[in-house]
């Protein structure tokens, strides 16, 4: 007998009859299997389709075969939309999951498309909807936050108040981490551990922050083995370092400091600049006494010399000048070292300044006293 039937009972003898009502019953238990539709269709009417292997159910209209599932098990759906998804819910219909293209799906909320997955990409809110993406941690409502109508991220951020708004720290733990500033533009780089350096392009260093705490301007390695300065700049070509203020009057540019205070500035008034290497005010002195040591004597012996620096050539144009340890015991200010070992001497002028006007002093004395001999 055929799995099909019209449902229909024909009025017939007694064992045509019941054969007729043992066919009907048969389509009902197969569904109404076959490999084509039955002839006959009512409305909400299973169907088994063993050609395709779908079980399909007729619509209201009686019309067509909506398509329920595989007959192995496997559950099939419309491709829907965004507005009529294929899977929603009784009493929300236009929410819910829907095909998205070849090998796609999307899920979507008040017939909306808000997240989509295909075979190439996961996307958020593809359709630019002015809504939120937030993700939330233990303790923090906002641990990231996409904020759509401002197009803000904020990390632990809950009203991000820039493109990216960190609430908390940032740990760069990749072997040579970098920040770039549009492409091919300026970037701040960890070439090194501990060591932090500033490019205008990306190859071109301006700026390092050393290991040992240096401040190195146009240099990758600090030249200052000596002092160990904190600020090392390679003027090379260039003028080393500019400073400028916001007025002609006299103000101090650059200051000097140790643990007694302020004891020295450079500073710029109208069009002349000024060097002040000692405090000379009366408050900032006591132990008054006369300098009466004979100071004009203290010339008598020096011994100007002419030479060459050791990293010149021996051809190399002579300089004038002393040697600090055949003046230093009669000028001490003049000549000083630092605290350092191996430490050299320097000249400091300003040193000298106080001997000679002491001696000018003395001979202005002695001039007088012969003019009035």
């Amino acid at each position: 007998m055929s799995p099909q039937h019209d449902y229909i009972i024909d009025n017939s003898t007694g064992a045509n009859v019941r054969s007729d009502i043992n066919s009907v019953l048969q389509a009902i238990a197969s569904n109404n299997s076959g490999s084509s539709a039955p002839s006959t269709t009512y409305a909400f009417q299973l169907f088994a389709d063993t050609t395709n292997n779908v079980m399909k159910i007729r619509n209201a209209a009686n019309n067509a075969f909506i398509e329920l599932f595989q007959l192995d098990g496997t559950l099939t759906l419309e491709d829907g939309s965004a507005s009529a998804p294929a899977l929603s819910f009784r009493t929300d219909l236009d929410t819910g999951i829907a095909k998205n293209g070849t090998n796609g799906l999307m899920i979507t909320t008040g017939g909306v498309q808000r997240f989509s997955v295909s075979s190439t990409e996961v996307n958020v809110n593809d359709t630019g909807a002015a809504i939120d993406f937030r993700v939330e941690s233990d303790s923090n409502s906002a641990m990231l936050l996409v904020d759509g109508s401002a197009n803000r991220v904020g990390i632990g951020a809950a009203t991000p108040a820039a493109t990216l708004d960190v609430a908390g720290d940032m740990i760069f733990t990749a072997a040579n981490p970098q920040i770039q500033f549009n492409a091919g533009g300026p970037i701040i780089k960890l070439p090194a551990a501990n060591t932090l350096t500033f490019l205008n392009s990306s190859t071109n260093e301006v700026f390092r922050i050393h290991s040992g705490g240096e401040i190195l301007v146009n240099n990758t390695s600090t030249f200052d083995s000596v002092s160990s300065a904190k600020v090392q700049i390679n003027g090379e070509g260039v003028a080393g370092l500019a400073i400028t203020g916001n007025g002609t009057s006299a103000q101090s540019r650059v200051s000097f400091f140790n643990p007694n205070g302020r004891v020295g500035f450079i500073a710029t008034e109208n069009s002349a600049t000024t060097y002040s290497t000692s405090g000379s005010d009366r408050t900032l002195k006591k132990n008054f006494e006369n300098w009466t040591e004979n100071t004009l004597d203290l010339f008598k012996n020096i011994n100007p010399q002419k030479f060459n620096f050791i990293h010149e050539d021996d051809g190399a144009t002579k300089s004038k000048g002393f040697i600090a340890q055949d003046m230093v015991s009669s000028f001490p200010e003049a000549y000083v070292k630092e605290d350092i070992e191996d430490a050299k001497y320097y000249f400091n002028p300003s040193g000298m300044v106080i001997y000679l006007m002491k001696a000018i002093q003395e001979l202005q004395a002695k001039v007088e006293a012969l003019e009035a001999a």
